[in-house]
């Protein structure tokens, strides 16, 4: 293992706590905010008795009252989970049986082990994953089978998600990598596959995250650019919980067959105060020659029966080698407005043809018709707008059920999930410290669901990380910037300055760390200007007034007054935040107890749980 740092500390998280009052102690930048005045005659009347009276609660009715709400919501929104527009035809390929197995001794010593198929393997389906945490590989192997290789198509895998880094072989050759674990990415075959039986192989490599590991009581610091939450993985002892980063490929793997270009990407920015759209449009080319197609565009109703238009003419452009990007606008007249309570969904088509008309490949996605802002003019700034009517964003972590959710097809718990946030009158889930499955930012448009997309950062970034770090940032926006649901990016979780942990000979400074989160906002910009970005969530030191609304997390009770004391939290006090400024609050808790048997059994004596479960 490289970088490593002695440390006696065995839980990150009662570090932060730890340091978190001293932290707040040194920073200028922050002002306590006192409490609003309150006029008590309007909440209690002089001559009321102290103390609050509660009626009775019945358990029984308080849990069918909550199973009536859920269906009443279930069936209102029912009609936004159709789908009316054309059906595109997708001839892909899903690969979902795979040997596995994890790399020994002898691999490394004779790769071509592995490639010919040795060792002992076991069968997985796709998606699958695993761990430890740490540094470690592991292989899935399968065939493909092609009764002929036709001449001028193009053969391509499309991966969904693969975490953390992929090794794509055919045949024995290497055919592309990718580094990162929540974007899709695409790997040309064409070169390598043949007719008859071919072997695919897939090198999934681990490593330690940039939020550390202990071993042997050292803290190791590694490359994978990873907050602390995820869906852990089958294994009791560290699996069952949020926390642990293991691996595998727990995205789609497809083959497609391609012309010479195909569509790989469209996305659309909406304008609610002009009524039109601007569509972005993606189509990668494989062959080395100039080509001329010809372009349309069909705009419908996606959860409502509309033609807005019909494969209106595009820019017929030369195509060259790889990607090439054509924009285009269009008027949406009398549209029907995207809100929390209507989410009504467009879909757009895309078709591309070659100069005498015939298809050579079609797209589609959806969009939703609404604005998201931030005021940065008025004072308090930081003031969140949808559709130009004010919002207070009021929601909920999402730790990790969601994507398992995904993971095991099931869809219908998916939407109960969203709409238990609804039930409890919740309007915004956060993707707590990374971007989730596509279905799930599917599922917040149809149900109406506002959500904020982390960037898988705890803490710190390695200065080694910083290159790789702004790549996967335009990946998340990628990802994110078509989903309507999605209004709120950050770029990092509770940042802190690394002089004040010692840490100095591996991360950035907390001054560095601001010109990272400088740059991330520009890279964001060029591909989403509309986003709105939180830079920090939680932020023990908050930023300069250039990087926009501020955010902490309060813990009074589960880590002794960390934030602050619990009477002052009573009275109406925050912590210290930057003033002139509206602030969020993405953590606030106490610690949940399970029944005494098991803390007495489980609860070691520095505090800290020694199995946390989330599942």
């Amino acid at each position: 293992m490289k970088d490593t740092i002695k440390t006696t500390e065995k839980d990150r998280f009662i570090q932060i706590a730890a340091g978190g009052k001293k932290m707040n102690g040194e920073v200028k930048r922050m002002a306590e905010i006192p409490p609003l005045p309150i006029n008590r005659n309007v909440l209690q009347p002089k001559d009321a008795p102290l103390g609050v009276t509660m009626s009775a609660f019945n358990e029984k009715e308080a849990y069918q009252s909550f199973l009536k709400e859920k269906a009443e919501l279930r069936a209102y929104y029912a009609p936004y989970l159709e789908n009316y527009a054309r059906k595109v035809a997708d001839n892909a390929i899903e690969i979902v049986d795979f040997s596995y197995r994890k790399e020994t001794g002898e691999d490394k010593a004779d790769f071509s082990r592995v490639l010919n198929g040795e060792g002992e393997w076991e069968q997985v389906k796709i998606p699958h994953y695993f761990g430890p945490d740490g540094r470690w590989n592991a292989f899935y192997r399968t065939e493909l089978h092609l009764e002929n290789k036709q001449a001028d198509k193009y053969y391509i895998l499309d991966f969904e998600a693969v975490d953390y880094i992929a090794e794509v072989y055919i045949n024995g050759r290497m055919a592309g990598r990718h580094e990162g674990f929540f974007a899709p990415f695409s790997v040309n075959i064409t070169d390598y596959i043949h007719a008859g039986k071919n072997v695919l192989l897939v090198v999934v490599k681990n490593d330690v995250t940039s939020t550390a590991v202990t071993v042997d009581g050292y803290a190791h610091y590694g490359d994978k650019i990873y907050g602390a939450t995820h869906f852990g993985y089958d294994e009791p002892s560290l699996g069952w919980h949020h926390c642990p980063a293991g691996a595998g490929i727990f995205g789609k793997v497809k083959m497609s067959v391609a012309g010479t270009s195909r569509i790989t990407d469209i996305f659309v920015q909406p304008n609610i105060d002009k009524g039109e759209i601007t569509v972005h449009t993606t189509v990668s080319t494989y062959a080395y020659k100039t080509c001329r197609y010809k372009i349309g565009y069909t705009v419908e109703g996606r959860n409502f029966k509309e033609t807005v238009f019909e494969n209106a003419a595009g820019k017929t452009d030369p195509f060259t080698v790889d990607e090439n990007y054509l924009t285009e606008k269009f008027s949406i007249p009398n549209f029907k407005i995207w809100t929390q309570q209507t989410p009504y969904l467009y879909a757009i088509t895309v078709t591309l043809y070659d100069e005498n008309g015939n298809k050579i490949d079609e797209k589609q996605t959806h969009f939703g018709m609404r604005k998201f802002q931030m005021d940065e003019s008025s004072t308090p700034k930081g003031a969140f707008y949808l559709n130009n009517e004010r919002i207070i964003l009021r929601g909920t972590n999402e730790m990790g059920h969601l994507p398992l959710c995904v993971m095991r097809g099931d869809y219908e718990q998916l939407i109960d999930d969203i709409l238990i946030a609804k039930v409890a009158n919740l309007n915004f889930y956060r993707m707590t410290q990374r971007p989730v499955h596509d279905e799930i930012y599917t599922y917040f448009d149809m149900l109406g669901m506002l959500c904020q997309s982390d960037f898988p950062l705890f803490s710190y970034l390695k200065s080694s990380a910083v290159g790789e770090a702004l790549k996967q940032v335009r990946e998340m926006e990628l990802h994110t910037r078509n989903h309507p649901c999605v209004v709120v990016e950050t770029f990092c979780n509770e940042t802190l300055d690394k002089t004040a942990w010692g840490k100095e000979q591996y991360n950035l400074s907390r001054y560095e760390i601001e010109k990272f989160f400088n740059a991330a906002k520009e890279v964001v910009e060029i591909y989403n200007p509309n986003r709105v970005l939180k830079y920090n969530e939680g932020d023990y030191a908050p930023l300069p007034e250039t990087h926009g609304i501020s955010d902490f997390h309060c813990y009074t009770y589960w880590y002794v007054s960390h934030g602050m004391p619990s009477g002052k939290l009573q009275k109406g006090y925050l912590p210290p935040i930057r003033p002139d400024w509206m602030c969020g609050c993405g953590e606030f808790g106490v610690d949940g107890l399970d029944r005494w048997s098991l803390c007495k059994s489980m609860r070691p004596r520095n505090g800290c749980l020694k199995h946390r479960t989330n599942l």
